[in-house]
């Protein structure tokens, strides 16, 4: 190589060089994404959304207590799932002890959000959108309060059977048709979720339930002096219609 030609191979190197480095400062001045914070309460195209966030971890949840959402959020986009004890769609893998839940990815601007959700572990595609109603200011927002639970003792006719419950605050237990016919369950506002008992049924179970092998969940949904909802046996998801009327 030429002393020329050596000189000119110097400085096309420096010039590399100072272009990584000034490549390499850009990269690492780039501003962080600064975190939003969404606790509050928001108006939505599916009820009232109530959120908790610590962080990035966010938890509440969408017109009714009992109905969650669940994430993280980066930047301004909150990224999880929801979750209830119904809806239009069975997933075929439980999450927070439910088959009923999907995916949600929600975009936060200011006073106002819109996104997508979807069943199960599905690409979210249906809209949701929603505005700010109002907004906490505590550095960890308090978890929402649960709803008044309803009151359901008593006595109740219903298509299987006269129905007897005592309740203690959200605890609920009974019979139904036959003293022997026992119903125990748990009370979230006016939702009861539980399991039925017999000595016999269409059904035998794989284990047991309070010493029998005739059993099954329950999901009842109480509406002043009327209620309605669905049983099932052993641990399937309930499917089989249960309605009544209190007397």
């Amino acid at each position: 190589m030429t002393h020329l030609a050596f000189k000119k191979y110097l400085s096309y190197s420096a010039l590399i060089a100072s272009v990584s480095v000034a490549c390499v400062s850009t990269t690492l001045s780039q501003p962080a994404l600064a975190q939003v914070s969404i606790a509050g309460d928001w108006s939505s195209s599916w009820g009232t959304v109530r959120l908790s966030q610590n962080g990035t971890s966010v938890s509440g949840y969408y017109a009714k207590p009992d109905q969650l959402l669940e994430g993280s959020i980066s930047g301004n986009v909150l990224s999880g799932y929801w979750t209830k004890n119904m809806s239009a769609r069975r997933c075929t893998t439980s999450r927070n002890g439910s088959f009923y839940w999907g995916r949600v990815r929600l975009v936060f601007n200011d006073s106002t959000f819109a996104g997508d959700w979807g069943h199960c572990g599905d690409e979210p595609t249906k809209k949701w959108t929603g505005s700010r109603s109002s907004q906490s200011t505590a550095s960890t927002p308090s978890v929402p309060p649960v709803a008044s639970v309803t009151s359901i003792g008593g006595n109740w006719t219903s298509s299987w059977g006269n129905i007897s419950l005592n309740q203690n605050g959200a605890n609920v237990t009974g019979y139904y048709a036959k003293p022997d016919q026992q119903l125990e369950g748990t009370m979230s506002g006016n939702i009861l979720s539980g399991y039925w008992t017999k000595s016999s049924s269409g059904r035998r179970c794989t284990t047991s339930r309070n010493g029998s092998f005739y059993w099954g969940r329950v999901n009842l949904v109480f509406n002043g002096p009327t209620f309605s909802g669905l049983w099932g046996y052993c641990g399937d998801e309930p499917t089989r219609n249960w309605s009544g009327n209190q007397v």
